[in-house]
């Protein structure tokens, strides 16, 4: 069996998350010089749609099943460990931010819209 590190998924989903902001700041750079920051580095924007292209197949390759006659595990499906990765990086997600961030006096009045 061919495992992969528990910490390396969830990476995968933070590094996702990293380069679609850098996108998004490639994208659309009037959204990022109206707030007057001007960074002394700028990635090339290959390098970041390579880097997030390379995170969205480590996203969703566990989810293809594997060829016929090989089993990842005898009594369960092979994509309860991603699942249950998924499932902690989303609640490490909700209590560092929302519950973190709801305890500042300026952010405690914002109606996060998250549902949690």
């Amino acid at each position: 069996m061919v495992s992969r590190p528990v910490s390396s998924y969830p990476l995968s989903l933070i590094n996702t998350l990293i380069s679609a902001g850098l996108l998004y700041i490639h994208l659309y750079p009037k959204a990022v010089l109206a707030l007057g920051w001007n960074p002394p580095f700028r990635a090339y924007t290959a390098a970041v749609w390579l880097f997030f292209a390379s995170n969205v197949f480590l996203i969703i390759v566990p989810f293809i099943p594997p060829a016929p006659g090989y089993e990842v595990f005898e009594h369960i499906p092979y994509y309860v460990s991603e699942l249950y990765n998924l499932r902690l990086e989303f609640e490490f997600v909700k209590n560092v931010t929302v519950d973190h961030l709801a305890s500042y006096s300026c952010l405690a009045s914002w109606d996060w819209g998250l549902g949690f």
